[in-house]
């Protein structure tokens, strides 16, 4: 019977007060939370670049393995951790000289017609400053 409460109890305070730090938990556990990211974002590395979203999005993207089959002489430099195309955001991992595990987020955002800024965060900024490069770079010799 005591059991039965206590799940009562924990069904009801879920219930009034939203379920919306359940999943962010959740996501946090699970490894998937951007949520670190997103507050990063106030220091974030930018650029804006004449290319639509999802062509600045497709060219960020051939940068990041996504499995370790790749050939080895391609130009793939990060690990490929969350892809969100709705969101409009990657998150990488396995940056050079820095922590494998070290998360770095791509976001990216409609500057007006045919441009967009291309925001790069992270809680390191060794590991910002490093993909900020690479991604800037790759995107102004695909967009001149």
């Amino acid at each position: 019977m005591k059991n039965i409460y206590l799940i009562s109890l924990l069904f009801s305070i879920i219930a009034v007060s939203g379920c919306s730090h359940v999943v962010e938990l959740s996501k946090t556990l699970w490894g998937s939370s951007t949520r670190a990211l997103e507050k990063a974002r106030e220091n974030a590395d930018e650029k804006t670049f004449e290319c639509s979203i999802d062509e600045c999005f497709d060219a960020a993207l051939s940068l990041a393995k996504e499995d370790e089959a790749q050939d080895s002489k391609s130009k793939k430099v990060f690990d490929l951790f969350l892809v969100n195309r709705q969101k409009q955001h990657i998150v990488v991992m396995g940056v050079p000289g820095s922590v494998n595990t070290t998360e770095v987020g791509v976001f990216f955002v409609d500057a007006g017609a045919k441009a967009t800024r291309v925001e790069v965060s992270s809680l390191s900024s060794n590991a910002r400053q490093r993909v900020s490069e690479i991604i800037f770079k790759e995107l102004e010799e695909q967009f001149k």
